[in-house]
């Protein structure tokens, strides 16, 4: 059995993201408070954590955004193990219908052909640097598993 989401469970990933969101407003709050008592503002600074702050909460906005994300999802042969908030099911990849791998949000989407406990549309995140692999694992595992149906 091989584990294809991240370690790192989707409520964790948005408190990331809001812990993200709070220290931007306390960098802007005090280059605000430092330009206001008369002081120069440190744009070399500012600049770096604009350009950085802002590309991660972009790349963490989407996947905040993502509704309805599984805890965890395990590979085992033909069959995937997906576990969202104490609830385990096992579902045959012949009844996915299409892999999609979002590299911006490492997010893997699989739609289904009938719906099952968690619904039509199972989502979940894929550590960083894993999601081509974990798409292209789950695109071979479904044209194996057709082809030998």
């Amino acid at each position: 059995m091989r584990r294809l989401s991240s370690v790192i469970r989707p409520s964790l990933d948005r408190w990331l993201t809001l812990g993200m969101v709070v220290l931007t407003v306390l960098v802007v709050a005090w280059v605000w408070v430092h330009v206001r008592d008369g002081g120069k503002v440190p744009w070399g600074a500012v600049a770096v954590w604009g350009i950085v702050g802002m590309a991660q909460l972009l790349a963490r906005s989407r996947r905040a955004l993502a509704h309805d994300v599984v805890d965890e999802a395990w590979a085992d042969g033909g069959e995937l193990l997906l576990k969202r908030a104490g609830q385990t099911i096992r579902m045959s990849l012949t009844n996915v219908a299409a892999v999609d791998a979002d590299r911006w949000g490492r997010l893997v989407t699989l739609d289904l052909c009938l719906p099952c406990t968690f619904g039509s549309r199972i989502r979940f995140f894929v550590a960083p640097r894993r999601i081509r692999d974990v798409g292209a694992e789950l695109r071979q595992r479904l044209v194996e598993v057709r082809r030998n149906a």
